[in-house]
């Protein structure tokens, strides 16, 4: 795991995983790496260094994917199920409630609220998802031929997204 400032490579942590995914905090300060251990690994960032703070443990596949909203109250993981996690204490506020992907999920990005997260899969799926309400959601199937690679906010109620159909 690197910490790359300025063009130049700041610190370097050997890790006994590999990293599939990795999102830093909007201000800065911590760093979730996503690993092929099922682990999220959260990373405390002080000026040039990396400090491995916490693993986060709970999901039952690769950490394919992970994302903070936009305030950075929320940390999301996902593999083939998405986990939310608070940021201010890594203590899980929902599991087990976004569960509607049946492949390994390629991209999550919080909407600029941080209300909405939506979550691109190689099911082909883009699921938007209500924060307060997971059960609440609006699922576009085959959003893409093959899978949905990524996806983006252009504002609070729209999304773009990319795939494998070259679209």
């Amino acid at each position: 795991v690197r910490l790359i400032k300025s063009g130049a490579i700041a610190d370097t942590k050997d890790v006994s995983y590999r990293p599939i995914s990795c999102a830093v905090s909007p201000d800065g300060t911590q760093a979730a790496v996503g690993g092929n251990d099922n682990k999220v690994h959260i990373f405390d960032i002080s000026g040039n260094k990396l400090s491995p703070k916490q693993d986060l443990t709970g999901h039952t596949s690769q950490v394919s994917s992970v994302s903070y909203s936009d305030d950075g109250k929320y940390l999301a993981s996902g593999g083939k199920k998405i986990i939310v996690w608070n940021s201010s204490d890594l203590s899980i506020k929902s599991k087990d409630k976004f569960i509607y992907h049946t492949a390994k999920i390629n991209g999550m990005e919080w909407s600029p609220n941080g209300r909405y997260l939506a979550s691109v899969a190689l099911d082909t799926k883009l699921i938007v998802w209500d924060i307060e309400e997971p059960k609440k959601n609006m699922q576009v199937q085959a959003a893409h031929h093959g899978a949905a690679n990524d996806c983006t906010w252009i504002d609070d109620s729209t999304v773009a997204t990319v795939g494998a159909d070259a679209s």
